[in-house]
């Protein structure tokens, strides 16, 4: 495979965002752990919101939380 490296004449220097991956989390997983570190063994959507807060206060804008069916209209 092939590496390429870029240079600074390859970069536009006025572009000053920095380029945030796709996070895609195990919504579940999440939830669970989250209320299981309270003693607690059941769904919580607490530790999906807290998640997804911190990952937007630090600029990370593309993150999906991925749920099982059976949750669609659980609120």
């Amino acid at each position: 495979s092939k590496i390429s490296t870029a240079t600074n004449s390859d970069t536009d220097s006025s572009d000053t965002s920095i380029p945030h991956d796709v996070y895609i989390i195990d919504g579940i997983d999440l939830a669970y752990s989250y209320n299981n570190n309270n003693n607690n063994n059941s769904f919580s959507w607490r530790g999906i919101e807290i998640c997804l807060k911190y990952l937007h206060t630090h600029g990370h804008k593309k993150v999906f939380v991925v749920l099982p069916y059976s949750l669609k209209h659980h609120r």
